[in-house]
């Protein structure tokens, strides 16, 4: 699941909002380590969208849907079905 996955998705989960500020830094993070980390760039980006979308903050929703966009598009490209499936269809469950 890459390196920072486990520990974001319990913080995520928590929803604290101590938590967003490493889930924002997360994928630049790993975009900065090599190619090899967009898979993990898609899959922090589609939690990062998913606790945004929980939460239903000020202006949460609109962030959500272009993290998701962004997950979907990388997912795609790299033929992650499953993820891709996932970033397209949560935010009509809302």
């Amino acid at each position: 699941m890459g390196p920072i996955l486990p520990p974001l998705r319990l913080c995520l989960s928590a929803r604290g909002t101590g938590c967003e500020q490493n889930a924002t830094s997360a994928p630049i993070w790993c975009q900065r380590c090599s190619d090899g980390a967009r898979p993990f760039v898609a899959r922090t980006q589609h939690q990062y969208g998913r606790m945004l979308l929980a939460r239903d903050g000020p202006g949460d929703r609109e962030k959500a849907l272009g993290l998701l966009t962004q997950a979907l598009g990388t997912a795609k490209e790299l033929g992650m079905e499953r993820l891709a499936g996932r970033a397209e269809t949560l935010p009509n469950r809302l």
